[in-house]
């Protein structure tokens, strides 16, 4: 399993280009990549916001997946922390997710 938020947080933390680092792991799991959780933040918290909304490059990790043939399952892990804990709309975050990813992959 491999996580988005926590690639980007990590690269950024030791240096890393985030897009690159993800890159890496893809290479390095291989076949043995079974589940993705999608994510979003900022790279400084990991703070499972909705894919799209924050700075890490889901285009170009898709490109990456597709390349290797990835065919195993995706899922959002959207749980805003903070001061506001429960998301207010989580079906209109839900649609955002859905309907973001669906367009990053297909432009992948």
């Amino acid at each position: 399993m491999l996580d988005t938020g926590h690639v980007n947080v990590t690269a950024r933390a030791i240096g890393l280009d985030p897009t690159a680092y993800w890159a890496e792991h893809i290479e390095k799991l291989g076949a043995r990549l079974q589940h993705l959780h999608l994510d979003g933040n900022l790279g400084d918290l990991d703070s499972h916001v909705a894919p799209g909304d924050g700075n890490f490059d889901f285009k170009s990790a898709f490109a990456s997946l597709k390349r290797s043939g990835y065919a195993g399952w995706l899922s959002a892990e959207i749980g805003i922390f903070g001061a506001n804990p429960i998301p207010p709309a989580p079906k209109d975050i839900l649609r955002r997710t859905h309907d973001t990813v669906s367009r990053l992959w297909a432009e992948a």
